[in-house]
């Protein structure tokens, strides 16, 4: 068995895709997971499963595509490719003034040139690890543009993102659990 992190896209976004944690534990263990926990309520999961990852990644999709009817991303990553991210992260120290740091996690190819900030409160790419890329947005107003399309845009390949302390935290408890 095999230990991996599946950041999945669309999954209780304002209000569409709900899906209970418990209820997303089950339909992963249902398809032959073990030992899944979730972190937060928006589809970060942890789990085990005989590889190859390929075959993980369409079951869990197929599974949820199933239940809510709707195409959801699954993006797996292994413990130790999460560590990798987290050490190369280039973020300084936060504090209330700074933009808020992500990582965006790609599901398929390589990270190539990132996308310049174009516009007041695009995303700035600070660059990559893998397939990861780290950014810093400003948040006005509540309201940011996404990295998420822009990388998906310029790599074409789905993604999905992620604050930099959810990373940190799900990196954490894949290396313990």
């Amino acid at each position: 068995m095999a230990r991996y992190v599946a950041f999945l896209r669309a999954v209780n976004v304002v209000g569409q895709n709900v899906l209970t944690m418990d209820e997303l534990r089950r339909l992963l263990a249902r398809i032959g997971l073990e030992g899944v926990s979730t972190h937060g309520a928006s589809g970060n999961v942890i789990f085990d499963a005989e590889p190859p990852k390929a075959e993980t990644r369409a079951a869990i999709e197929t599974a949820l595509r199933r239940r809510l009817r709707k195409d959801v991303v699954a993006i797996l990553r292994t413990p130790a490719e999460l560590a990798r991210t987290v050490r190369a992260a280039p973020f300084d120290s936060e504090s209330p003034k700074t933009p808020r740091r992500f990582v965006t996690f790609l599901a398929d190819g390589r990270v190539g040139a990132l996308p310049p900030a174009t516009r007041p409160g695009d995303p700035e790419f600070l660059g990559s690890a893998g397939r990861d890329v780290f950014s810093l947005l400003t948040i006005e107003g509540g309201r940011f543009r996404d990295p998420t399309l822009a990388l998906e845009r310029a790599f074409g390949t789905k993604a999905t993102t992620r604050s930099w302390r959810v990373v940190q935290d799900v990196a954490a408890r894949a290396r313990t659990r």
